[in-house]
C-alpha cells in the first residue's frame, strides 16, 4: 500500500459547509409546522407563553431565530406586529398638526 491511499476502515474527515439558507428553511418548516411566524414564536418564547416548553423543536427553533435574526428580518421583512401604532404621535414624540 502506497503512503498515500488510506485503508478501507479509515475514512477521511470532509467538511461540509451548510449556507445560511439550510437554517433558513429550517425555521420556515417551524413555521408551517406550527402556524406562527418565527417572530410570534420567537415573542412567545421570549415571554415564557409558550403552549409546550418542554417541546425539542421550540429550543431548537429559538436557538435558530437567534443564531439568524438578522437573516430572518431581511427574508420575510421586518416583524411589524406589536410596533405599528395608530397613534404615530404619540409613540414618537412628534405632535402632527
Amino acid at each position: 500500500m502506497q503512503s498515500n491511499e488510506t485503508r478501507p476502515e479509515e475514512k477521511l474527515f470532509e467538511p461540509t459547509v451548510v449556507e445560511s439558507d439550510f437554517f433558513i428553511l429550517r425555521v420556515r418548516s417551524f413555521e408551517e409546522k406550527y402556524h406562527k411566524t418565527w417572530f410570534e414564536f420567537w415573542t412567545e418564547f421570549k415571554d415564557g407563553r409558550l403552549d409546550d416548553p418542554s417541546n425539542p423543536d421550540y429550543g431548537q427553533w429559538a436557538v435558530l431565530c437567534r443564531a439568524y435574526w438578522t437573516e430572518l428580518i431581511i427574508s420575510s421583512g421586518p416583524p411589524l406586529n406589536g410596533f405599528v401604532s395608530d397613534q404615530p404621535e404619540r409613540s414618537s414624540g412628534f405632535f402632527i398638526i
